[in-house]
């Protein structure tokens, strides 16, 4: 559709076809997004079971590092993911209260948990990760050669 075509229409048609693209790009956003802990868990997945066996990948200094930063990918990867959801769904409720007024909302306190376990669950991760990392690089450097 051309802009003359588009600027034709009534205010409600163009409304439609605006959110009908804006809701493509949010979705796109979204799916995009949930790649990022999948490639990197994926490719840590790979490289540890490629040094498994000594002959496919010898397990020196340089496989550590890559490793440990594959390993780090994947938390932080999630991290991004569940502030970018949690940022879409504030601003959502933010536009909904400019436009109906204060939305109260009761929650129980399993909600609530509910709403924090992704939070919880990603720190969790995030200092396995750095204790796995830790063990991994300190293991280079120590008698474990």
């Amino acid at each position: 559709m051309k802009k003359e075509q588009f600027q034709k229409l009534t205010i409600e048609q163009q409304f439609s076809i605006i959110t009908y693209y804006l809701n493509i790009i949010k979705d796109a956003t979204y799916i995009r997004m949930g790649l990022l802990p999948t490639i990197s868990g994926l490719f840590a997945t790979f490289l540890v079971l490629a040094t498994f066996n000594e002959k496919l990948i010898p397990l020196d200094n340089t496989i550590r590092i890559i490793l440990s930063i594959l390993i780090l990918l994947t938390p932080l990867s999630l991290y991004v993911y569940n502030h970018d959801l949690k940022k879409s769904g504030q601003k959502g409720k933010e536009f909904l209260e400019n436009l109906l007024g204060k939305i109260e909302v009761e929650s129980t306190l399993k909600d609530k948990i509910i709403a924090y376990l992704p939070d919880i669950l990603i720190y969790i991760l995030i200092i396995i990760s750095f204790v796995i990392i830790y063990k991994i690089l300190g293991c280079s450097w120590s008698v474990c050669k």
